[in-house]
């Protein structure tokens, strides 16, 4: 995990981190939960960094990566949702959860990435 994030890092600024809070204490961020067993997973977050550097560079909203295998079951709770593998992403604002990606085959995972943080963003 340590490897993709040192990896992604630089393409977005810095904004890129292993994370295992609250959501209480999340402001503006995307959550991806990655299995570093899972190639879906791992293909996800490296789509998703491509995406948030390309569109968005430095104005891109922090991506905090959540280790599946290591996370606590009440970030999970809060999020609503359990991994199933698929680098399910979700976007969150002032501690809640406003949209989330689960499976979807590339080009749909691609317009939600871009139209949510966007909508994001420009909440902000």
């Amino acid at each position: 995990m340590e490897r993709l994030i040192a990896e992604a890092s630089p393409r977005l600024s810095g904004r890129v981190r292993a994370w295992s809070g609250g959501l209480a204490e999340v402001e503006v961020a995307l959550v991806i939960l990655v299995a570093s067993w899972s190639g879906p997973a791992i293909s996800r977050f490296r789509a998703l960094v491509g995406h948030l550097a390309g569109a968005f560079g430095e104005a891109s909203p922090p991506l905090l990566v959540v280790d599946v295998d290591h996370v606590d079951p009440a970030l999970l709770d809060a999020l609503g949702r359990r991994s199933h593998g698929w680098g399910e992403i979700f976007w969150v604002k002032d501690g809640a959860v406003v949209d989330w990606l689960g499976k979807a085959s590339a080009a749909e995972a691609e317009a939600l990435i871009l139209r949510s943080t966007a909508a994001l963003l420009s909440s902000s």
